[in-house]
């Protein structure tokens, strides 16, 4: 018969102590609840990090060849001023274009090229529009807006901001991803807690915490597996659709699965008797009488 004695339950949990080593099993995230913040620290910045080259280096592949090409196509003059777009061609044209892009601009009185690439990006008199599979977002042209798109100042002030606007973007996902992981985890605080009671799991606040954290990171895994296949056309779009859905998912399957892996004691269910709660101290449980003793 197993060893079912205090002792016992809490000699189950060292083993845990030097276990935080990887989240990819449930026994992985479980360790998580005896380690240091600044373990799961160290896991966040890398996955944070990691998440901002593969996106940097996704729209080195996909959207930035297109723009490349857009301003060496541009007219010798073109404005955006006063809320309006001034082009000086009358026909509608396509910039550049690939699998994943393409930019078109539609000057008033024109019928739309139409959408050739996952993304399109259509500059009219009033607004510019991005038409995806999801539908379009239209955005009106700001008012005290000044561009000069003719194609040697575009040339130069796309030259300009090509390396800061790669900075600008890692950073900002970088800052984001943290901020949202730490959000995230504690809004899963009071399902982990309940979820803990009531299958007789010892985990504290702290513990659970960094339990969702690490799982949140092994769903963003997936979110960047999926983006990175989708650059070098592993698969479509949809397949980039379906993993940023799934990967919301996989964060709360992992967090519900260290929480199960977890072994049993210190803050047992609350539907068990009360002497076999490991809480409870060996000189205060009752003994079971027997009923045929003297």
């Amino acid at each position: 018969m197993a060893d079912d004695s205090p002792t016992a339950r809490t000699d189950a949990r060292p083993r845990f102590r030097f276990g935080a080593w990887q989240p990819l099993t449930g026994g992985g995230i479980a360790a998580f609840a005896h380690s240091g913040f600044a373990r799961l620290l160290a896991f966040q910045l890398g996955g944070a990090a990691l998440a901002a080259f593969v996106v940097v280096v996704a729209l080195r592949a996909t959207l930035f060849p297109v723009v490349d090409a857009a301003v060496q196509r541009l007219p010798e003059q073109a404005t955006i001023r006063n809320g309006r777009l001034d082009w000086p061609e009358s026909a509608a044209v396509r910039l550049a274009e690939n699998a994943w892009f393409d930019v078109v601009v539609t000057p008033a009185g024109t019928e739309p090229l139409g959408q050739t690439a996952d993304l399109q990006l259509d500059l009219r008199p009033d607004r510019a529009r991005l038409e995806g599979a999801l539908g379009h977002l239209d955005l009106p042209w700001p008012r005290g807006l000044e561009l000069d798109l003719g194609r040697i100042p575009a040339t130069a002030s796309w030259g300009a901001w090509r390396g800061a606007g790669q900075a600008i973007v890692a950073g900002s996902l970088f800052v984001a991803l943290i901020a949202a992981w730490w959000i995230l985890a504690t809004l899963l605080l009071l399902p982990g807690w309940l979820g803990s009671l009531l299958l007789g799991r010892s985990i504290g606040i702290g513990g659970l915490w960094r339990m969702a954290g690490a799982s949140l990171l092994v769903g963003s895994a997936v979110a960047i597996l999926g983006l990175a296949g989708y650059a070098t056309r592993r698969w479509q779009l949809t397949g980039l659709i379906a993993s940023q859905a799934i990967h919301v998912v996989v964060g709360w399957l992992w967090f519900a699965w260290g929480i199960v892996a977890t072994p049993r004691g210190g803050g047992s269910s609350p539907f068990a008797p009360a002497a076999d709660r490991p809480g409870q101290p060996a000189g205060k449980r009752k003994k079971g009488r027997n009923p045929f003793g003297s």
